[in-house]
């Protein structure tokens, strides 16, 4: 993720989320495909919602806690955003899309230092 080719790097950004998807149960991934394809379709609050619904169902599922942060990173909630980011760390510490949203939160919270810190992770 770090190579100096953007080739290289989309490549392997594909072959991470992948390999976290295959991973996920199978009733897991049909739940995440609704959650993505809400976010994707900018319905925030219907996707907070079958987040919630994974979370309940797959409570160490970390790509469930990273969609609900961005969810609620759309609908403003960056507090709360912070606390799933965290989440999905803890569950996965190469989660690496849960920094991103950690630095997203951070900046329009306007705390840029923190902000440097989680898009460096």
């Amino acid at each position: 993720l770090a190579d100096s080719d953007r080739k290289v790097r989309m490549l392997s950004d594909d072959a991470i989320k992948s390999l976290s998807y295959r991973l996920a149960p199978l009733r897991a991934r049909a739940g995440l495909d609704e959650v993505l394809e809400h976010l994707e379709n900018n319905r925030s609050s219907e996707a907070l919602s079958g987040a919630n619904r994974l979370i309940r169902q797959f409570r160490h599922y970390p790509e469930a806690y990273c969609r609900r942060a961005l969810a609620l990173f759309n609908l403003g909630h960056c507090h709360k955003a912070i606390q799933d980011c965290r989440r999905s760390i803890l569950l996965s510490p190469y989660c690496y899309m849960a920094y991103v949203g950690l630095g997203q939160c951070y900046l329009e919270l306007e705390q840029p230092r923190d902000a440097l810190q989680a898009f460096r992770q």
